[in-house]
């Protein structure tokens, strides 16, 4: 013979653990779209240098833009310290601004969601500053551009989240 007492202190118990899982469930079921920021910053770097590699496309400028943005050691010696930050926002080569763009989209949505956007922009022109540098001191007299070195110090971003935030 069932006591019912006892019956009726499973029952409960039951429905408390069936209310409690479904209280669980309802808190922790999202999906990721709901909890995924939208990367605008990143967005707006990629504009940026999609819209200066069209003007040189389109208008027949890009002899113009490296001649005038392009970060070259000499100039930015002479006065030109605006070419240490536009020499990364200058393309030519179609290849070069799809992959820099590329990787940009996915490693800076990424370092944009972990860090936040002043974050993510402080380290996207420190890098930015560094590479030009890095360049002046191993190319010389060599003009360089691209987004390349911003990118590099975006996977260092990456890296030292990834180390410092581990899991394991």
């Amino acid at each position: 013979r069932i006591d019912q007492n006892l019956f009726r202190k499973v029952l409960i118990s039951k429905k408390w653990h069936l209310v409690n899982t479904l209280a669980l469930q309802e808190r922790t079921n999202f999906s990721y779209k709901e909890i995924q920021k939208t990367p605008y910053v990143t967005y707006i770097l990629i504009a940026i240098n999609v819209l200066v590699f069209l003007y040189g496309v389109l208008f027949d400028k890009t002899d113009l833009l490296i001649n005038l943005f392009s970060t070259h050691g000499p100039s930015i010696v002479h006065g030109d310290i605006y070419r240490i930050f536009s020499g990364a926002f200058v393309h030519v080569e179609i290849f070069h601004i799809l992959f820099n763009m590329y990787a940009l989209y996915i490693i800076g949505s990424q370092v944009e969601s972990f860090y936040g956007k002043a974050k993510y922009l402080f380290i996207y022109f420190f890098s930015i500053v560094i590479s030009s540098l890095l360049s002046i001191m191993f190319n010389g007299n060599i003009p360089s551009i691209g987004a390349s070195g911003a990118i590099f110090g975006l996977f260092g971003a990456m890296l030292y989240f990834g180390y410092n935030y581990r899991v394991y």
